[in-house]
């Protein structure tokens, strides 16, 4: 029997039955649930910070240690490998300068005073020699940067790659708006689809925002991150419309009418 990767079979481009039929969410509504996503992203991650981030490692640590092989949110691999990543983004700095300032406090040594009583330490506040111009140094700054748009990025890829995986194909957003995420081929998401649906974002931000426009023309609606992950987004408060069914044509030859 050959391998089914070495040639072109059906079931890579298989529909599941359940699915025809069933309405698409337009794509007015998914650009609502995406700005509503980063926004409840963003602010996690203002308040929650790193240890968001350091739970959430844990959480795939554990998770990779309680299943065996495949588990229902991913392969062990992939759980530990997320496991680092979120912890590393969570737990490394990129500033380690917080505590620098436009300014710095100098406190002298006591002095004597006249009848040789010391008298209180002298304070004095000076600015720093590579800030005195701007405030804040151009590093400081890019460093600063470097450090917010790490976090939230980090922090975004675990929102949007943990709620679709366990949450069953919904995000905050998308249970708010009536929507969901569906394999064509019906099986159930897990981690590293829901990983590889992640990653299509960073290719429709590649492509300029072309592959996010595709859903105006393709004909299941899919953008660039479904045709990656092989999924659908669908609407789940409205009925399924009824798909008709194509006559099967007649094998061999037909007999010739009298």
């Amino acid at each position: 029997m050959e391998d089914p990767r070495e040639i072109v079979t059906a079931q890579s481009f298989r529909v599941a039955p359940e699915l025809l039929g069933t309405p698409l969410a337009s794509p007015r509504r998914r650009l609502a649930a995406l700005v509503l996503d980063a926004t409840f992203a963003s602010i996690l991650a203002e308040v929650f910070g790193g240890l968001a981030l350091v739970a959430a490692g844990l959480w795939c640590l554990w998770e990779a240690r309680q299943g065996r092989g495949r588990t229902v949110l991913g392969s062990r691999p992939v759980l530990l490998g997320a496991a680092a990543l979120f912890m590393l983004v969570g737990v490394v700095p990129l500033d380690d300068e917080s505590d620098k300032g436009p300014v710095r406090v100098v406190v002298s040594e006591p002095t004597e005073g006249p009848f040789g009583s010391e008298g209180p330490p002298k304070v004095t506040v000076k600015p720093r020699k590579e800030d005195c111009e701007d405030g804040w140094s151009a590093s400081s700054l890019l460093r600063s940067a470097l450090s917010t748009i790490g976090l939230s990025f980090g922090f975004a890829g675990f929102y949007f790659t943990a709620f679709t995986a366990w949450w069953g194909g919904h995000t905050p957003a998308k249970r708010l708006l009536k929507m969901r995420v569906v394999r064509l081929d019906g099986r159930p998401l897990d981690l590293w689809d829901s990983f590889g649906r992640l990653s299509g974002y960073t290719a429709g931000l590649a492509t300029g925002l072309l592959g996010f426009a595709q859903v105006f023309w393709d004909p299941n609606s899919q953008a660039i991150q479904d045709k990656i992950a092989g999924t659908v987004v669908i609407r789940t408060n409205l009925p399924k419309h009824p798909v008709p069914q194509e006559p099967e044509s007649a094998s061999g030859p037909q007999p010739p009418q009298a």
